[in-house]
């Protein structure tokens, strides 16, 4: 029943939201009405903007694109995505894919406007001419050209990732913090602003009182990143996710950034402190709330989830379920290709690994091409110094991966059932701690 506890619909605490039928009367809950609130800039009137459903795309071009309202130009969306997830070797794989002769890039193939705020990641405007790189090659491979951007940050889109279509949210928090801190509320309220807890869940309330996007659609499907993507995209886009052993891909995490190294020490003992504190928090959120609330909502719950270290966020990404489920309802299943990161990483598989993956997308995927693209050189992936390389001097002692995985058991189990791939349950721990060009999995 593990499923089941994963997939209850949306609640809050009170005080903060409370889903509920006044709710519902004063918020849409239609998606295609939520989606024009979200993203105005995605919805807008030509020449950029696309209707709802996305652009009438032109069917002489394998990649999705169209003409431009009023000017005819050319434009462009990717016809797929490797959405992740981090630590899995997403870089690796985008980088290796780029190698095709009919695969193209954007200016940035790592750019994150799906998972960031306009602050950071820009409008829709921005986007779309992002992908003009790609057209000419478009044009001159009208038949077989595919152009691609590989995110790691799409697939498990947590609070953080979900910013694109919270913004509104935050930007209600930002705005009421700074009236309650230069006492600028109501006197009913100035004096209960002083208190840091009534300050934050205060601001909460109302962010989620004005908030779009806090509607439940219908069924009780929450409008999400996906929801909000094949609205803009249509089904015409491919999504591929990487997915790493849980415990092997937190383990990574943890060496990945320094903050939790700082706060819970080194080496395993560093680890198993990290998991104990983080993992029981989660588990106090979930009790309250449910599984599936916790991971894609957890600070926005309230001051009190707000002080956990990093809101769990590395324990929650590899929940995998959580967000794989909320991809299959947005494009259905066959519209999102699993792939475990160790057949991938595993030389004695790579081949198989690549070639499925290629196949889907609809690259060029016999072998020679497979072997091609395994034979090609690709640029590091260790941005980030050498920081993830310090786990290879640690090993994961027995009892605690028994620990970890026994915490990922349930959502494994979901995944499983989620993909029809009984192999979830039983997850290979024996991945290389770096890929073949000897920099850290990202």
């Amino acid at each position: 029943m593990a499923g089941v506890l994963l997939l209850v619909g949306v609640c809050a605490p009170p005080g903060v939201w409370e889903y509920d039928a006044a709710w519902a009367a004063r918020h849409p809950t239609d998606h295609d009405a939520i989606a024009r609130a979200v993203a105005p800039d995605i919805f807008s009137p030509p020449p950029l903007g696309v209707p709802l459903g996305g652009p009438a795309f032109n069917a002489s071009f394998a990649n999705p694109c169209w003409h431009e309202e009023g000017t005819r130009k050319l434009r462009c969306l990717p016809a797929f995505y490797l959405i992740g997830g981090f630590q899995c070797a997403v870089h690796d794989l985008g980088r290796r894919i780029a190698l095709s002769a009919d695969a193209v890039t954007p200016a940035n193939m790592f750019h994150a406007f799906w998972s960031s705020g306009a602050g950071f990641g820009g409008d829709w405007g921005r986007f779309v001419r992002l992908m003009d790189k790609a057209v000419p090659r478009i044009q001159r491979q009208p038949r077989s050209a595919l152009a691609f951007i590989a995110n790691p940050a799409m697939l498990a889109f947590t609070w953080a990732e979900h910013a694109r279509v919270h913004d509104s949210f935050a930007r209600t928090v930002g705005a009421c913090w700074k009236r309650c801190r230069k006492e600028l509320q109501p006197s009913e309220v100035a004096e209960l602003c002083k208190d840091k807890k009534y300050k934050l869940d205060h601001c909460l309330r109302l962010a989620y009182e004005q908030d779009p996007a806090s509607a439940v659609g219908p069924a009780g499907v929450e409008f999400t990143l996906p929801q909000l993507m094949r609205r803009a995209h249509g089904a015409n886009v491919k999504l591929v996710a990487l997915l790493r052993n849980p415990a092997d891909r937190l383990w990574s995490a943890f060496f990945s950034y320094g903050q939790f190294r700082g706060k819970y020490g080194d080496g395993e003992a560093g680890v198993a402190a990290y998991f104990a504190e983080q993992s029981a928090a989660f588990a106090r959120c979930a009790s309250r709330y449910d599984r599936r609330t916790c991971a894609l909502r957890l600070e926005s719950l309230g001051q009190a989830w707000q002080d956990i270290f990093y809101h769990c966020d590395q324990l929650i990404k590899s929940m995998y379920s959580v967000f794989v489920h909320e991809w299959q309802l947005a494009f259905g299943p066959a519209r999102l290709l699993l792939v475990r990161s160790e057949e991938y990483m595993n030389v004695q598989t790579t081949g198989a690994a690549l070639g499925k993956v290629l196949r889907f997308v609809g690259l060029p995927s016999d072998d020679a091409a497979v072997s091609a693209l395994i034979a090609g050189r690709v640029k590091s992936g260790a941005s980030r110094g050498t920081r993830a390389t310090h786990a290879r001097s640690w090993t994961m002692s027995v009892e605690l991966r028994a620990r970890i995985d026994a915490f990922y058991a349930p959502f494994n189990d979901h995944l499983a059932e989620l993909s029809g791939d009984d192999a979830y349950r039983r997850w290979p721990v024996h991945m290389p701690a770096t890929t073949p060009d000897g920099s850290p999995h990202r």
